[in-house]
């Protein structure tokens, strides 16, 4: 996740140094349409790791793994159509047709994208191999490569067909890395294979009304989160994509960075199941203190920050900024819950609370969308999360646990409000005390700084002895507790 946050603000980097908005605006939707692919996957992925982490046995292990092999074998031939196709449409849609670009650029993308596809998903395998550390360092190396094979392809004015060099050094480089971890630990893995019989269908028909919820949930979303820039990029103009595309990487950045607790307990969850008071409670606490430290910090900085590092074209305005900072909260503080949920397998619960906020959302923002443009699309989703989010995933997350709801998300809330309004107060301090433009990101690390150091105080205050000159140090952290 480091390597995702680093890299990603160096690629932002690249992109206004090599790109105008309206060159990036045109690729960005291209690469939105392929982030689409994964859904091809059908949630099978998901589910298989977490079957094969709950097996009892190695025998049925390996019918799983066998099984994920075959599925995937075909899988890799839709997505290869499937990418091709999309991306011959995108070519003569009006914003393509007019940047000159050939349209053999975008359909190479298919391909790449749905090698990258193909990839991941074997890569995948190695979560419910418990190898979740190696999976992480491989995410990690191919992150890098990326950035690597971007900053080549641009520099040898390859221009936009550096995307797809990027793409598929990643493939070249990692794709045989994750065959040599695997077989370490299924010498006798297959990795292509077209041949069903009837215990492939059997293990199919087991699966898939779990991987059909799996599969909902990941669709909604992917689509909530993409499909207002998607909506930006076919209404408006590839300079208002671009603007509205920075935004929401950044912000996007922000929050795969912040959700790796989450990302790392799921397998956890679903191998040994879960503690509500000794593990999902903590780790909601501690998930809410980080988000409003870093959204606190993003609200006072993130636009001065753009407009030094990428250029005043590329900024958003304060309003679009506010209404960023209002969703990814609430989206932000659910993200324990819903990883808890989707280790104890409750995915139809994540998916009808988001299923309501992807349809609000839309139905708001293309109505706003006439009267506000991006802002209108922009609250549309912000209000949305009010229905999907705001409450109803901590409400199923206590129903699943049978937990009472009210106690765990008022302290939730206090505490993420109360870091986001250190971080932010700290940051704006510093931010007009600071003269050069770059020590911006000062100023954002010390309102971090500051929105994280409240509850690490707390904990020391928690932790000293009730006797001796530090007695006073209990009560006052019971007082803070309190608010």
């Amino acid at each position: 996740m480091a390597s995702a946050l680093i890299t990603g603000l160096i690629s932002l980097r690249l992109y206004s140094a090599y790109f105008d908005v309206d060159r990036y605006g045109l690729m960005l939707v291209a690469l939105q349409i392929l982030a689409y692919l994964p859904m091809l996957d059908g949630g099978f992925r998901t589910v298989l790791n977490r079957h094969v982490l709950a097996s009892a046995t190695e025998q049925d292990k390996a019918k799983l793994v066998h099984f994920g092999q075959v599925f995937y074998s075909y899988a890799v031939l839709l997505a290869l159509a499937v990418s091709v196709v999309a991306m011959a449409a995108y070519a003569v849609t009006p914003n393509a047709r007019n940047s000159g670009e050939p349209p053999g650029l975008f359909m190479a993308m298919g391909v790449a994208a749905a090698l990258s596809f193909f990839n991941a998903a074997q890569a995948g395998l190695l979560v419910g191999l418990r190898a979740q550390g190696q999976a992480f360092l491989l995410n990690a190396t191919g992150i890098w490569v990326n950035l690597g094979a971007l900053w080549a392809g641009l520099k040898w004015g390859a221009g936009l067909w550096a995307f797809v060099f990027s793409m598929l050094a990643v493939f070249v480089v990692t794709w045989p890395i994750a065959i040599s971890l695997i077989k370490r630990r299924l010498p006798g893995v297959t990795w292509f294979c077209f041949r069903i019989d009837g215990e492939i269908m059997s293990t199919f028909r087991r699966l898939r009304s779990e991987a059909w919820a799996c599969c909902r949930g990941q669709v909604v979303t992917l689509l909530l989160y993409s499909v207002d820039l998607v909506i930006v990029g076919t209404l408006g103009t590839p300079a208002e994509a671009a603007v509205y595309g920075t935004l929401a990487r950044m912000f996007a950045i922000m929050r795969s960075f912040l959700q790796s607790s989450g990302e790392a307990s799921w397998p956890i969850i679903a191998e040994k199941g879960l503690d509500p008071a000794g593990f999902g409670t903590p780790l909601m606490r501690v998930n809410a203190w980080a988000y409003g430290a870093v959204l606190g910090a993003a609200a006072a900085t993130l636009l001065a920050f753009c407009r030094w590092y990428m250029g005043p074209s590329w900024t958003a305005t304060p309003t679009l900024l506010a209404l960023f900072v209002g969703r990814y909260l609430v989206t932000g503080l659910a993200v324990p819950a819903s990883y808890c949920l989707f280790g104890l397998g409750r995915m139809e619960l994540i998916t009808r609370c988001l299923q309501r906020e992807l349809a609000i959302g839309l139905a708001l923002g293309l109505g706003l969308w006439f009267f506000l443009g991006m802002n209108g699309i922009a609250a549309g989703f912000a209000v949305a999360t009010v229905a999907g989010t705001f409450l109803p995933l901590f409400l199923a997350y206590a129903e699943a646990t049978g937990n009472p709801a009210g106690g765990f998300i008022f302290g939730v809330w206090w505490r993420a409000l109360v870091g986001f309004a250190l971080s932010f107060l700290t940051a704006a301090g510093a931010a007009r005390s600071f003269a050069a433009n770059w020590q911006i990101m000062a100023a954002g690390a010390l309102g971090v700084a500051a929105g994280l150091g409240a509850p690490l105080l707390l904990a020391c205050l928690g932790r000293a002895d009730d006797s001796g000159p530090r007695h006073w140090s209990r009560g006052l952290s019971r007082a803070l507790r309190r608010m």
